[in-house]
């Protein structure tokens, strides 16, 4: 009878928790893929992990249904040839790869500095590799898959069998070999240790199995259908910002390879090729070279056009690494590039590309977002400006607040900030950096009237129903231009401000605050570095967070805030 082993393999995409299931090998062929994915619909773990129970259990029980309907009686034979030891070891080999790549395509995936986090010291390779196998336990694990291989073969082999012993020796030869190939990876030592028997020596690639066939064979091999495999994955989880930045880094790829050209030969040093050539790219190419190629827009460049960031480009080679990824998903024979750290360091600090507004800047800008008001009335981005100053909030979640986000916790006035309900009714594709969290309101932001504003918009559904929707579904962009056009008005143009420098200036004040990195996380909805961490961000607040947010302060702007009350009794 197939049993599940250990707790569901749970993970989070857009704040939502999936289940991923892996398929017997044993009926793979009946299935029809290797592992099966599920939405948990919810953003809470607890209620995931009892959801996730109860679906693999479910599949469990269809997984026998499928193995008792076709099996059959085995064949007792005496001895194993050594051509049918080869083929199930390297099928081994293979199978395992594949899942580890699947474990690890987050962090293929992710930015440089979390690659170079995980980096293996050459001096610390060989305890790193012993390490990991002494975790696993490799040889009763080579039983179970000698077991298995066997039953998937309908064969039966005593163990007492001499033929038996010379497989499962072959089989742990080949978790060695897998864990090999992720120490060779993170400690940049390509292949140092490889066993023949599964890496030719000469390519450097796995041995194929002898007749081992993929389970669901990729539609074609060829960038154009890939490119396709890889849009319609990306529709189900982005929005329509995200297809569109992923088809452009298709486009570009299809343009420099050709449609039709075979992903099999594309290998690490191909890639850095494209990324290379991406760096001399004409911004806005479409628009400054309309029906040109990438070549040709890179050839007929002139000088006064900028090329992509390196931010631009590692965005590029972070959709080159999901089109590997995707392609291994459709097909289990398909072993993508080792693309690690293939990303380039920019050079510019993510903080250095916007800078936090001065205290000096602080007064004037709200001066003249004040003077925006009209009679009867304030302007709504004096409001938004506040919010984001006050509580580092990003100008979506300001954009999706809701008179009803206003709330009393432990006695005290909170926001609680939720996902764009638009995401959770599913009305809109794609992620959200917010993380659901509640937080207490400034106490400056209730002296200055934040509070009878927010009790004067009840009864709507935005706290500002007057911003415009884009076709994305984000309200933010009348935000972000009214700052922009503030700010060049004023002649700040080129200091790198924007209304997402009220984040940079909120972290700062945490900062002059000497706040805890956890209350920083919280207050601010920043993600914590760290596996002990990684959940963090839950809408809880705890009581003793309430006087955190009074050590936030601005100066003179304080009291310019605290009296804006007073100063508008007649408009309110």
């Amino acid at each position: 009878m197939l049993k599940p082993k250990g707790v569901p393999h749970l993970y989070r995409q857009n704040d939502i928790w999936h289940v991923r299931v892996y398929v017997p090998k044993s009926v793979i062929p009946l299935v029809g893929k290797r592992e099966k994915h599920k939405s948990m619909d919810t953003t809470d773990r607890r209620t995931a992990r009892e959801r996730a129970d109860d679906w693999r259990r479910d599949q469990y029980r269809w997984f026998n249904e499928l193995y008792d309907a076709r099996a059959s009686q085995p064949s007792v034979i005496e001895e194993l040839p050594e051509s049918m030891i080869a083929t199930m070891a390297r099928e081994v080999y293979r199978d395992y790869r594949t899942e580890i790549d699947a474990d690890f395509a987050d962090l293929i995936d992710a930015p440089l500095e979390e690659q170079l986090a995980n980096e293996i010291a050459e001096e610390d390779r060989s305890a790193t590799l012993q390490e990991l196998l002494r975790d696993f336990d490799p040889i009763s694990s080579a039983k179970q898959y000698a077991d298995s291989q066997l039953r998937t073969h309908q064969l039966a082999l005593s163990p007492d069998n001499p033929s038996y012993a010379k497989l499962v020796r072959r089989i742990r030869e080949a978790f060695i070999q897998v864990y090999v190939d992720i120490v060779n990876t993170y400690a940049n030592t390509p292949g140092r240790d490889d066993n023949s028997f599964f890496i030719d020596a000469t390519t450097k690639e796995p041995i194929d199995a002898a007749n081992s066939t993929s389970s669901k064979p990729a539609i074609s091999y060829d960038l154009s259908e890939q490119a396709n495999l890889l849009l319609a994955e990306v529709s189900n989880s982005r929005g329509a910002k995200g297809v569109a930045k992923t088809r452009n880094t298709m486009d570009l790829m299809q343009q420099w390879f050709g449609k039709n050209y075979d992903i099999r030969n594309i290998g690490r040093a191909e890639v850095t090729e494209f990324r290379d050539a991406l760096l001399n790219v004409p911004t806005n190419m479409s628009k400054r070279y309309p029906g040109k190629t990438m070549m040709e827009a890179i050839d007929q460049r002139k000088p006064e056009h900028e090329t992509l960031s390196i931010s631009s480009v590692n965005t590029h080679i972070r959709n080159v690494v999901q089109l590997f990824n995707t392609a291994t998903m459709y097909d289990g024979n398909f072993r993508q590039p080792n693309l690690t750290r293939i990303s380039l360091k920019d050079p510019v600090d993510e903080l250095d590309k916007r800078y936090p507004f001065s205290v000096d800047q602080l007064s004037i800008f709200l001066s003249k977002a004040v003077a925006h008001a009209s009679e009867g009335s304030v302007s709504p981005f004096y409001w938004c400006s506040i919010i984001g100053l006050y509580h580092g909030l990003r100008a979506n979640e300001i954009a999706a607040l809701s008179p009803r986000d206003f709330i009393t916790k432990h006695g005290y006035p909170c926001i609680d900030l939720k996902l764009p309900k638009e995401i959770i009714s599913g009305s809109r594709k794609g992620s959200s950096k917010t993380i659901p969290r509640t937080i207490p309101i400034h106490p400056i932001l209730r002296q200055g009237g934040l509070l009878d504003f927010v009790q004067r918009s009840k009864g709507q559904d935005y706290l500002f129903p007057d911003f415009r929707e884009t076709k994305d579904g984000y309200r933010s962009d009348d935000i972000s231009d009214w700052a922009t056009r503030l700010i060049t008005s004023l002649g700040w143009k080129g200091q790198k401000l924007s209304f997402h420098s009220f984040r940079h200036t909120f972290l700062d004040a945490l900062d002059d605050a000497e706040t805890s990195e956890k209350w920083k996380a919280h207050l601010g909805g920043w993600k914590m570095k760290g596996v002990m961490n990684k959940n963090y961000g839950s809408r809880e607040m705890k009581e003793k967070i309430i006087p955190a947010i009074s050590l936030i302060t601005y100066g003179d702007v304080d009291q310019f805030v605290a009296d804006f009350a007073t100063r508008t009794t007649d408009w309110n």
